[in-house]
């Protein structure tokens, strides 16, 4: 027996073959197909539909999660690209585009991405991200800015009082969780707790 999402996938498909230009079909089709795990089929929907509707900021960002769900980062940064170029004052696909450049080791324009979606949102995210992605591009005193900056719009209290390796740690960067616990050990006492984050970075 056909599943639910299975049928409705058949019924947006035929909607969506009788109106090519309708955007709400299109994507209803795209989210079909995702549900179905056919991520290959509904990016390629994705891209007809862009293909003769340019201007279709949804369609472009909808295919922009279904190639981050393939990991195809390099094809990502492209849509999300173009995306901005139709909706340039969109923090979050910034934050996406920062990501997607990260996993390519691309960090210079990481950082570029962060910021700009930090200009727009500024955010302890968006900030720690640039800072992060300057520092692996070997721009530690920017760097430190960034990362000081994250800290002061953090309403957590625990990067101001364990640093920057509070961050490091929640993205489970221990090498990185280390060195910073390391560097705010050096700085101030740090009390118990400091000492026991060092610990648990040392034994991951």
């Amino acid at each position: 027996m056909a599943k639910p999402y299975d049928v409705a996938e058949q019924f947006y498909e035929k909607s969506y073959g009788m109106s090519l230009g309708n955007e709400k079909y299109a994507l209803r089709y795209v989210d079909a197909l995702v549900a179905n795990k056919k991520l290959d089929m509904a990016a390629d929907v994705c891209r007809d539909y862009w293909a003769v509707n340019p201007h279709s900021h949804k369609v472009i960002y909808k295919l922009s999660t279904i190639l981050r769900k393939q990991k195809k980062w390099w094809l990502e940064i492209e849509a999300l690209q173009a995306g901005l170029e139709l909706q340039p004052d969109r923090p979050h696909r910034f934050f996406q585009l920062g990501e997607a450049l990260e996993a390519m080791n691309r960090h210079e324009q990481a950082a570029e991405a962060f910021a700009e979606s930090a200009k727009r949102r500024p955010s302890p995210a968006a900030f720690y991200r640039r800072g992060f992605n300057l520092e692996e591009a070997g721009n530690s005193a920017q760097a430190h800015e960034s990362y000081q900056k994250a800290i002061e719009l953090d309403d957590d209290p625990e990067p101001a009082q364990f640093g920057v390796g509070v961050y490091h740690q929640k993205r489970g960067l221990w090498v990185e969780a280390k060195e910073a616990y390391r560097r705010q050990l050096l700085s101030d006492n740090g009390g118990a707790e400091l000492l026991y984050r060092l610990g648990v970075a040392h034994d991951r």
